[in-house]
């Protein structure tokens, strides 16, 4: 646990914790468990620091620096399972600090130096590390949520096991990033997403099973399924998955975002064929046009009601042999009533273009 005597000296600010520190030379900073929030972290400096304004002479001996510097902490700081949340941590040295299973959330730190330092279980989300330095640090099983990474070094960092979701920026160095767990051979990769895609593939039972699953059952569907078309949504996802396959739905009842074509394409990559209807097409229209050219290998089923006059550009698309005959259905009730047959051209150009053979 924290050390009680130095969390209310670091609360009563740098006079009173330079005087704690002058009486308490030889003890380590130890801060494990504390709410921080709040407090001034950058009273608790660095070798680096006292080093930059001659306190240390050169050649001096360890017991010189721990006896005769006041103030300055030469020993790599204790903050496991401290809670930091929202603190600012800005250009703090943190160089082979022990913040594991520390909740950093919401934190600052922008150009913070946290080179080998070990941040193994900690809480990230939402928190800022524009700039900073994370060489060799041990970020195994962190939580990287909405964090900022713009030009931060992860080079040589451990990522076992690290969860990254919508990351914001793009970190300046992911060299050897290393995925494995300390202890077994090394595997690593220059780059964030594809270390935890790599370590997915060998570790995971399932892997296989999930990749053919991808590929040979997900049907990406699109449409404007708006209060009208909801129980046309909901049935054809019923009558999906009752043929064994794995509907993923692209609802454009609302605006499409400046994401969301790029998103459509892979999606559409993966998919063993795309399902889209034009009865109310939206925005389909533009996704349509730009990924259908690029498919190749996904058949592309277009479904209209009939009288429907939706997207006149049609023709264009059924230029490209992997785009099927546009099929018109009376009503909501006769297009549910045979999905099976009217997905069949479907599935056997897909096999075919696929090379799954009859």
């Amino acid at each position: 646990m924290a050390d009680e005597e130095q969390l209310a000296a670091l609360g009563r600010g740098l006079h009173s914790w330079n005087l704690w520190r002058r009486a308490n030379t030889a003890r380590p900073v130890d801060l494990r468990h504390a709410d921080l929030r709040g407090f001034d972290l950058s009273l608790i400096p660095s070798l680096r620091d006292a080093q930059a304004q001659g306190l240390i002479p050169s050649g001096s001996s360890w017991a010189f620096v721990a006896n005769e510097i006041v103030g300055q902490d030469v020993m790599p700081l204790d903050l496991r399972d401290a809670d930091i949340r929202g603190a600012r941590l800005d250009g703090m040295d943190l160089r082979c600090a022990d913040l594991g299973g520390a909740d950093l959330s919401g934190a600052s730190l922008r150009g913070a130096d946290l080179d080998r330092a070990d941040l193994s279980r900690v809480r990230l989300s939402d928190a800022d590390l524009t700039g900073a330095r994370l060489r060799g640090a041990d970020l195994s099983g962190s939580s990287l949520i909405r964090t900022r990474l713009e030009d931060a070094d992860l080079g040589y960092a451990r990522v076992y096991g690290v969860a990254v979701w919508d990351m914001a920026g793009r970190p300046r160095d992911e060299t050897s990033l290393i995925v494995t767990p300390p202890g077994e051979t090394v595997l690593s990769a220059d780059s964030l997403a594809l270390a935890q895609f790599l370590y997915f593939l060998i570790r995971n039972a399932n892997a296989r099973e999930v990749i053919d699953t991808i590929t040979t059952k997900v049907v990406l569907v699109l449409g404007n399924f708006g209060e009208r078309y909801k129980r046309v949504l909901d049935g054809m996802r019923d009558r999906l998955r009752s043929l064994g396959l794995i509907p993923v739905v692209f609802d454009f009842a609302v605006p499409a975002s400046k994401d969301t074509t790029g998103t459509v394409e892979t999606l559409a990559r993966l998919s063993r064929f795309v399902v889209a209807d034009l009865t109310a097409p939206s925005s389909i229209p533009h996704e349509l046009a730009t990924t259908v050219p690029f498919l190749r290998t996904t058949p592309v089923l277009l479904l209209r009601q009939t009288g429907a006059t939706g997207y006149s550009m049609v023709r264009d698309l059924q230029a490209y042999p992997w785009v099927l005959p546009v099929h018109e259905y009376e009503s909501e009730e006769s297009l549910l009533a045979q999905v099976g047959e009217v997905i069949r051209p479907a599935v056997a150009l897909a096999d075919r273009l696929q090379g799954r053979g009859a």
